[in-house]
């Protein structure tokens, strides 16, 4: 079992031109997959044996929850480069510059064109900063969600007329926050 405090790296290395040495995605997606399950698995013995069974999720909204995780790490990477773009959007229009960052768990160097810094040292401060802060952690997460099931999952069962458990709405944040990702949606 993994450790929580064991950072994951999702990314798929597309330098290293070898297929042995690189991170097929594949392997991500199953990762994410386990990783899902094992957290469904302990929220699931949490509160079945207490008074809160109707945390238990059915079946069919485990399902749900994995994919949505299995969904968004698979494209972490175009859906952190729309979070930053929103958020560069919003920024000449806020006085307090350090709070727009934190609402939506982003790093100020993430929205900055500062070439004095790799891509490599803005991902281990963003890696550091979200195994030391949970709050910053869950705010990017359900940043990062928030988009998916706008652009991905929503329109994707709309397209074929499937609904999900609980539905694709974003009803998990405030309405500042939905203006500033989702716009008018």
């Amino acid at each position: 079992s993994r450790s929580s405090s064991t950072p994951v790296d999702i990314g798929i290395c597309d330098n290293d031109k070898t297929k042995e040495n690189s991170i097929q995605p594949l392997d991500v997606a199953m990762a994410a997959g386990q990783i899902a399950a094992e957290a469904l698995d302990r929220q699931s013995e949490r509160f079945s044996s207490s008074d809160a069974q109707d945390m238990v999720f059915t079946p069919e909204e485990n399902q749900v929850v994995a994919g949505r995780v299995v969904g968004v790490v698979m494209r972490m990477r175009s859906l952190e480069s729309g979070l930053i773009q929103r958020v560069k959007k919003i920024m000449d229009t806020k006085d307090d510059v350090d709070s727009v960052y934190e609402i939506f768990g982003v790093l100020q160097s993430e929205c900055s064109n500062n070439d004095d810094e790799s891509d490599k040292e803005r991902e281990e401060k963003l890696s550091s900063r979200i195994r030391d802060d949970i709050a910053f952690g869950s705010r990017r997460a359900e940043s990062l969600l928030a988009i998916f099931l706008q652009t991905v999952e929503g329109p994707t069962m709309e397209k074929i007329g499937q609904t999900l458990p609980g539905g694709s709405d974003v009803n998990f944040m405030d309405e500042d926050r939905k203006m500033v990702l989702l716009g008018d949606d």
